[in-house]
């Protein structure tokens, strides 16, 4: 029978001791671990409840540069005050909101025209100008489509990708060469495109026009594939196509590879010509119906019908909204173009690579609608003076009616020059100027009616 000698006794000995305190450090290292957790935690959460908007505002954006916010870590905080980043953050502000702690007025809620906040620091108007500079987006645009004006921008001329945001230059490109209730036999290169589907089969027909709700709605890359052959004869010649069609809405910095949005070498575009393109798409009248529209039935030559929803959430969570278009690869992020129209404004902001991008979209989107109105200077057929031709006198009229965006509460002037009398039939006599404190902003060309 075997016996344990001393050196035997002391090994096991010391092997155990090592045993328990290795255990024991551990424990410590998982208890101090959490406590710097914890104190990290309570610091956000003091950074989000008592930052004076003064001090955030001294890093916000000027409206007339593309610069916003520094990306340092204390104002990752002071951006969690306006838009949370995660779920986890949304619960967090949403508890805040509840305990009177916040800063600002909620932007999940779109509330912009909110009370005034609980916080000493902050009155409404700053809490506007807050929500003007603060975006998770990498790039970001705020638009008035009839304009053209620019209402807010962060990086919005940086090349970007842009995924499944491409689809509205594909929707725009196939409205301008196509009747949206030819048939379209489905190419056998359009089926099992990889990403989002519609799960179209070989020789399967259906409108133009169902197509579209399957590209804009459900973000088919199948349905983007299929239009394309349909209309140009090849994807490569499509993307010919798309680029003609940038160039009309004015976007010069965009290229595009292919009608989905794919992740490819080549394929960007820029927040600002996004915004462009996406307000010369919601003046056409099928463009807006199909982007409008929260859920379709589609059906096919053989009786077969799919159901198509929108994936667009502020179509159901924002007064107003009408469109665009989502996106997402792992390369660009979420992207995001949403519009919304309330009476004769159109806005549309885009936002690319950005996590809380319905959010975002929305808070910009309120943010003009608060701040910015478009007011009627001269209604249709307005006389503005009279012009004599040949023997008669005839009103000098503006031809439709004529607006101008301001910002709410500012006061447009009008100055006219009016000729003596006609020069050539059909030619202006006369040209309406607009101004707003003191800025010249719209020019409208006067002519007389018979």
């Amino acid at each position: 029978m075997r016996t344990s000698t001393p050196s035997n006794k002391v090994n096991i000995y010391r092997k155990v001791t090592f045993f328990r305190e290795s255990v024991i450090f551990a424990v410590l290292m998982v208890f101090v671990l959490s406590a710097i957790t914890f104190s990290q935690s309570s610091k956000k959460v003091a950074l989000r409840a008592n930052i004076p908007c003064e001090h955030i505002l001294s890093q916000c954006v000027n409206l007339n540069t593309t610069e916003s916010i520094a990306d340092t870590e204390s104002d990752k905080y002071q951006k969690a005050e306006c838009i949370a980043d995660t779920e986890s953050d949304y619960s967090d502000t949403a508890e805040w909101r509840e305990k009177g702690n916040k800063v600002l007025p909620s932007i999940f809620s779109g509330d912009m025209q909110a009370e005034r906040a609980e916080s000493p620091y902050c009155t409404k108007s700053d809490a506007l100008e807050v929500a003007e500079c603060l975006t998770y987006a990498e790039s970001a645009v705020l638009i008035e489509a009839e304009s053209g004006k620019i209402l807010f921008a962060k990086n919005a001329k940086a090349p970007k990708a842009m995924a499944s945001t491409t689809k509205i230059v594909t929707a725009l490109t196939v409205i301008r060469n196509c009747d949206l209730n030819e048939i379209v036999t489905v190419d056998k290169k359009a089926v099992g495109i990889e990403g989002s589907s519609i799960y179209l089969q070989e020789g399967e027909q259906f409108t133009v026009r169902d197509l579209l709700y399957g590209l804009m709605l459900q973000s088919g890359n199948d349905s983007a594939v299929a239009l394309a052959i349909h209309t140009a004869g090849s994807v490569e010649k499509f993307c010919e196509l798309m680029q003609e069609t940038a160039r009309f809405c004015g976007a010069e910095n965009s290229s595009f590879k292919n009608p989905h949005g794919l992740s490819v070498s080549g394929h960007f575009t820029t927040a600002e010509d996004l915004a462009k393109i996406s307000t010369v798409a919601m003046q056409n009248a099928d463009f807006c119906a199909i982007t409008a529209t929260k859920s379709i039935q589609i059906t096919n030559s053989e009786g077969f019908s799919r159901y198509i929803a929108n994936k667009n959430k502020l179509l159901s969570s924002m007064d107003g909204a009408n469109g665009v278009k989502t996106g997402y690869t792992k390369v660009a992020g979420r992207c995001f173009v949403g519009g919304a129209k309330r009476g004769n404004m159109q806005l549309v902001a885009v936002v690319l690579n950005c996590g809380p991008m319905f959010e975002d979209a929305k808070a910009m989107l309120e943010y003009g609608f608060a701040n910015y109105e478009r007011v009627t200077v001269a209604p249709k057929y307005r006389p503005f003076g009279y012009v004599k031709d040949g023997g008669r006198v005839k009103a000098a009229v503006t031809l439709h009616e004529v607006g101008v965006l301001v910002k709410k509460g500012a006061k447009p002037e009008i100055q006219t020059e009016i000729n003596d009398k006609v020069e050539k039939q059909g030619e202006p006599v006369g040209e309406l100027r607009i101004f707003v404190d003191n800025q010249l902003q719209k020019t409208e060309k006067i002519y007389t009616i018979r």
